[in-house]
């Protein structure tokens, strides 16, 4: 499995700055080697400033048949308590951070893509979730973000 990573956009400071993810498709379909990609919410994004990307990259991957699974990791398009804005902080999902891009509504809109993923036990579609805290949380308030991530994703289909 390839994980795609924000792709290096002209004027835009990169978080990774990687391959495009059709330049991914591209190599993983020549590799012969039945690799696949998973896309990271967040970092898609990221790359293109706006959650819709995620969508695409998502929707390119089931159309190629080479998603091999979803990490719901959020950002932000303003600096929060968690980092920087357009930073790869895994931002929780609104409304556990209000500012976070990655709303119930989009997070729906995945699951609704996956329910057409291909089936198979070879061609299951994994699902993450990637948050972070805030530097210097304890143990109650991580585990409070964890939980009511959770809770955002399982109301919302995921």
């Amino acid at each position: 499995m390839l994980e795609h990573c924000d792709a290096a956009i002209h004027d835009q400071t990169p978080v990774k700055g990687f391959l495009t993810l059709e330049e991914e498709l591209q190599a993983v379909t020549a590799s012969g080697t039945g690799t696949r990609v998973a896309v990271n919410w967040g970092r898609s994004a990221i790359e293109v400033r706006d959650g819709v990307a995620a969508f695409h990259h998502i929707r390119a991957c089931l159309d190629s048949e080479l998603l091999a699974g979803v990490v719901l990791s959020g950002c932000a398009p303003v600096a929060t308590r968690f980092g920087e804005a357009w930073d790869d902080c895994h931002v929780p999902p609104a409304p556990v951070e209000p500012a976070s891009l990655l709303t119930p509504a989009w997070i729906r809109s995945v699951s609704a893509a996956l329910e057409h993923a291909p089936g198979g036990p070879d061609k299951e579609v994994y699902r993450g979730l990637k948050v972070s805290a805030p530097p210097g949380s304890s143990v109650a308030r991580r585990v409070g973000l964890l939980s009511g991530s959770i809770d955002v994703a399982r109301a919302a289909g995921f």
